[in-house]
């Protein structure tokens, strides 16, 4: 069953443009502005770097068993992040 889809990126203009072309709720901010355990799925198209920095705030939002679908990766990158 498909839920409600929330969207953030910490970029404004681009909030507003994505916000056009979608009927999901965006908000300008971060995940670290996003309630614990709130999310089903995660998914977070942003470079290596920023989904290693991130890691411990994107599975913080997750619900027990959920999902993170991350992306944003260059051509043969292959990232280890541990979610335990």
């Amino acid at each position: 069953e498909a839920g409600s889809i929330i969207v953030c990126d910490i970029d404004h203009p681009s909030t507003l443009i994505a916000a056009q072309n979608s009927p999901a709720a965006f908000f300008t901010g971060s995940v670290r502005s996003v309630r614990s355990a709130s999310f089903d799925v995660v998914a977070a198209n942003i470079n290596a770097t920023m989904i290693a920095n991130l890691r411990d705030e994107l599975v913080r939002v997750l619900k027990p068993g959920g999902r993170l679908i991350a992306g944003g990766y260059r051509v043969g990158e292959r990232p280890e992040l541990p979610l335990q």
